[in-house]
């Protein structure tokens, strides 16, 4: 049973920071898709944001499937 409670714990908050991530990386792409001078770096952090989201979905997943 104490497996199980760690396992979930880490499957919550694996898929917590995916979901954050995420977020974020939408913010930054509903930034360069105003009609704004928006600066070259945000585009880099769209994917600085949105690789490792899913790699922590992807992990997140992993744990909850054991």
């Amino acid at each position: 049973l104490d497996d199980y409670i760690i396992i979930t714990l880490k499957h919550q908050y694996y898929l917590f920071i995916a979901i954050f991530l995420l977020l974020c990386c939408d913010f930054f792409v509903a930034l360069t898709n105003i009609n704004l001078p928006v600066p070259a770096v945000f585009r880099i952090l769209i994917w600085i944001l949105y690789l490792p989201s899913q790699l922590f979905f992807s992990a997140s997943q992993i744990i909850s499937e054991k």
